[in-house]
């Protein structure tokens, strides 16, 4: 299981059984809790990385750009996309991608899912 960071655990642990979001932004901060869009975190892999016992959905806010990352949950995870973002030669496994944001494009990625992985408008 990977290692969480003490501040996001003890939040986490705050809000264990309540539904929230984790926001994430191309310009947040990985070290940021991602529980605000005022306070998004920079990564999938740090927003996936804390879900795992939790009911939180990802939200990638607009116009960020996500590239080159893995994600591989032992849950079903659904991130939701905002507008004009860019999703791009990343692998996903367990992870359905909600592309339903206007402009919204996801290319050249590896997606291995129970489901069609795939929501709204995609390339």
């Amino acid at each position: 299981m990977p290692k969480v960071d003490p501040l996001v655990k003890k939040v986490l642990e705050a809000l264990e059984g309540k539904e929230y979001t984790i926001y994430v932004s191309s310009t947040g901060d990985d070290n940021n809790d991602g529980l605000s869009p005022d306070t998004p975190v920079k990564t999938l892999g740090k927003a996936t990385q804390n879900i795992h016992h939790n009911c939180a959905d990802v939200f990638i806010m607009d116009d960020s750009k996500i590239e080159g990352e893995k994600i591989v949950s032992k849950k079903p995870i659904e991130v939701k996309l905002g507008k004009r973002c860019l999703v791009s030669n990343c692998s996903f496994e367990n992870v359905t991608l909600n592309a339903e944001g206007e402009d919204t494009l996801i290319t050249h990625n590896y997606i291995k899912a129970k489901k069609y992985p795939i929501k709204g408008k995609h390339a």
